[in-house]
């Protein structure tokens, strides 16, 4: 194919991509209040009931936890979250495997069952599409971290015991009368 014989075909592939945006647009509807309710439904039981801790958790069982058809729950999901429902119950698994690491020094296997997780595969794999580390990544960069901001807390607190705020004294009597 020639230069010249590129420019339509790259266009008309344009042109049938965008074709093909709008008729998604159209076949996924905008989520309604009903699908606002029905996902705070969902949050609020993945929360008290920490349903994701369940190795065996799926659409059939969340849906039948909240009394609602499964279509329904997982229509919703694809449009509050944007995600499909297993996506979704690994995401609040990872959320939870992310503060045990953070809190704790047990071992990366024994967090990942805590959270929910039946394999390493399937948790290195959903960690890093989540956080874009892998656990043990993760616990050693969040450690990095805090241990920087605690640093700069400590810097902070002696500083100002020395006496050195950075700031303009302040008369001590018009202080005292705000």
């Amino acid at each position: 194919m020639t230069i010249e014989g590129l420019a339509p075909a790259v266009l008309a592939s344009e042109l049938s991509t965008k074709d093909a945006d709008a008729v998604t647009e159209q076949a996924t509807p905008r989520a309604t209040s009903e699908d606002s309710a029905v996902a705070a439904a969902v949050d609020a039981l993945m929360r008290s009931k920490e349903l994701y801790r369940d190795v065996d958790l799926n659409l059939g069982r969340i849906a039948r936890r909240l009394g609602l058809p499964a279509r329904q729950v997982s229509s919703t999901v694809n449009r509050i979250h944007g995600s499909s429902v297993s996506q979704y119950v690994n995401d609040q698994r990872i959320g939870e495997a992310c503060r045990l690491l953070a809190a704790s020094d047990e071992p990366i296997t024994r967090i990942m069952f805590d959270a929910g997780f039946l394999s390493k595969s399937n948790v290195n794999r959903e960690f890093l599409r989540v956080t874009g580390l892998s656990p043990k990544a993760w616990r050693l960069e969040h450690r990095a971290v805090e241990a920087k901001s605690r640093g700069h807390a400590v810097a902070r607190r002696d500083k100002m015991k020395a006496g050195d705020t950075g700031q303009a004294p302040t008369n001590s009597r018009s202080a005292m009368r705000l």
